[in-house]
């Protein structure tokens, strides 16, 4: 089941709502969540090359062992970057020869937009207002949009609510539309909060399961 949502439906995640019978709809569906129809047939490619970011390990003291779990499922094909090294300038670097896969290990934010009662207004300042800590400061989702990310089939977002952001007829004006105007393929974010260790296991899971041929989603479920 390939699900497109508009409007406050993109809040939702349909697999974790309950079936008729008690079980999750995950359990009972393989549900697919996308943009649009055109990112139905894209797919992760094989032997995919890696770059991992690891921020604030002094406030995320799991994110370093998460980078380094992932990047060793994907040894010889991984650049990592932790701490200092997992900068705003070292991310922006990547821009127009990205890998197959970026993995964000970080705060997120997303402040109020002041934008004041236009709504247009409130959509576009919540570009400004929302983004990724990275070791030397904020990467606002307006930056990450200009970034070219159209050689990546999926960006993983290791951070608390991620997904979520101002939301309209046209998506969720955040970190979701910024890495998808940046052209990247897939994304995996959150809508809730994250408990750092649990983020840590999941990753490693989760990449295992996909770099032994599983696709995003069957490795997810």
């Amino acid at each position: 089941v390939f699900f497109s949502p508009s409007g406050i439906l993109h809040l939702i995640s349909p697999s974790s709502l309950p079936s008729p019978d008690g079980r999750l709809l995950s359990e009972v569906y393989d549900i697919r969540r996308v943009s649009s129809v055109r990112q139905i047939d894209r797919e992760i490619k094989d032997n995919a090359d890696v770059a991992v970011f690891a921020s604030l390990p002094e406030e995320l003291p799991y994110s370093v062992r998460e980078a380094e779990a992932v990047a060793s499922v994907y040894e010889g094909r991984a650049m990592l970057k932790c701490g200092q090294d997992a900068s705003r300038h070292a991310l922006k670097a990547i821009s127009g020869n990205a890998p197959c896969i970026v993995h964000l290990a970080t705060h997120g934010f997303q402040n109020p937009p002041e934008g004041g009662t236009d709504a247009f207004n409130v959509l576009i300042e919540s570009m400004r207002t929302s983004g990724l800590r990275m070791n030397d400061g904020p990467l606002t989702s307006e930056e990450i949009s200009s970034m070219d990310f159209s050689a990546t089939d999926l960006v993983y977002l290791s951070s608390c609510r991620s997904a979520q952001g101002s939301v309209s007829h046209d998506g969720v004006f955040g970190l979701q539309r910024a890495f998808k105007k940046a052209g990247a393929g897939k994304l995996l974010m959150s809508l809730w909060d994250v408990n750092d260790i649990a983020a840590c296991d999941f990753a490693e899971s989760f990449y295992k399961l996909l770099n032994s041929g599983n696709d995003p989603a069957a490795a997810f479920s």
